[in-house]
């Protein structure tokens, strides 16, 4: 039997499968948030919070002339661009709070919990969804590299809205439904 073109907003998956705000996902989503502020209660105090080491160091030096107006590199970087002006964006939003950045990075951590819920949704129902929020949660080693001065925790985000982006879309999407997911992939390639 051939593939027919689906109707007008048909998606190519099934909509009982779409993944709704439930109680289960805002305890998993409050669950998050809880141990990512006591993750950064507790590192607050660790000198390498201020004063990021090794690429964190770098990350801080591009953001830093970001802030200063030196908007392009005269050097070729080892590391994309992105990141370094997302730093520099919450340093100037925070008067240069080191810790203010690590919590956006940790907020970003909690946001990519409600991501994979939709996608666990999506393609595997409810109940996976909300098993997969409680694990995403709970993942210390999520939460660990938020707390880093590093472009990990952006990474992440980026590339699970793409995969979101990408499992919402009808079969058949139209052009204009690609401009959102190509978006996403090319600030994820760019902050690589």
């Amino acid at each position: 039997m051939k593939d027919r073109a689906p109707r007008k907003n048909e998606s190519a998956v099934a909509p009982r499968a779409r993944a709704a705000i439930t109680p289960a996902l805002l305890v998993a989503l409050a669950i998050g948030v809880l141990l990512r502020v006591a993750y950064l209660a507790q590192i607050r105090r660790l000198p390498f919070v201020d004063f990021p080491i090794i690429d964190g160091a770098e990350y801080v030096r591009w953001a830093h002339s970001i802030l200063s107006g030196e908007l392009l590199w005269s050097d070729v970087p080892i590391h994309g661009p992105v990141y370094p002006y997302f730093l520099a964006s919450m340093l100037a939003l925070s008067g240069e709070s080191m810790p203010f950045a690590i919590f956006s990075q940790l907020l970003l951590g909690a946001a990519s919990v409600v991501l994979i819920y939709r996608i666990a949704g999506r393609l595997f129902g409810r109940t996976v969804a909300v098993l997969a929020a409680l694990i995403a949660a709970t993942y210390t080693t999520f939460i660990y590299f938020e707390g880093l001065v590093l472009a990990s925790s952006l990474i992440v985000f980026l590339n699970l809205a793409l995969l979101d982006r990408l499992v919402a879309l009808p079969k058949w999407p139209r052009a204009r439904a690609l401009v959102l997911p190509g978006l996403l992939l090319g600030l994820s390639i760019g902050t690589h």
